[in-house]
């Protein structure tokens, strides 16, 4: 979570500020605007280098992790949850800072009248287009339930095929490895 610093009008005119936390800058606005107050400006708190608060590199978010989401909020909406309540429970339960944080970004963002699709939009550099596109059609056809299953199958074949490639390309590399040894020596 970062520290927003925010400057806000009052309904009788009165300009207050103060400082707030919140996952993004969205989630920063409506939490200031849930005080009854008119956001004037918004701006993230710099973050002091002693003070620990420096990270080296944002938290990553695995395509495993992507999958393994994906099939459990799948599972979820099949069994009846709504969608809230289904992300909030996978916040809770996912173990990966980099899911928690993009979790609590799409929780935000649907609180504050957001769409699941919209909401993944924000965040296509995680979710890539594909992913947010079949979100989208699945909201709009009411077929979410059905579509999500079958992104989570999607990426599951995908993660298995990249491993595969992986596996395929270690044996080349191993003997050309060998073939300079044996020149070199």
């Amino acid at each position: 979570m970062a520290t927003y610093v925010w400057k806000a009008r009052t309904r009788d005119g009165q300009i207050n500020s103060g400082e707030i936390e919140a996952v993004n800058e969205t989630e920063a606005s409506v939490k200031v605007r849930a005080m009854d107050l008119i956001p004037l400006s918004l701006k993230e708190k710099p973050k002091s280098f002693f003070s620990g608060e420096i990270s080296f590199g944002k938290p990553k978010v695995t395509m495993r992790d992507l999958a393994l989401f994906t099939r459990q909020f799948s599972t979820m909406l099949s069994a009846g949850l709504n969608m809230m309540e289904g992300l909030k429970i996978q916040k809770k339960q996912v173990t990966s800072k980099g899911m928690k944080n993009l979790l609590t970004g799409i929780i935000s963002d649907m609180e504050g009248g957001s769409q699941l699709g919209e909401a993944m939009a924000r965040q296509k550099n995680i979710f890539g287009e594909l992913y947010v596109n079949m979100v989208k059609a699945g909201e709009k056809g009411g077929a979410l339930d059905t579509t999500l299953p079958r992104l989570a199958t999607y990426l599951e074949k995908d993660m298995a095929l990249k491993a595969k490639i992986k596996g395929a390309m270690i044996y080349p590399l191993v003997i050309a490895i060998v073939l300079v040894i044996a020149i070199v020596i």
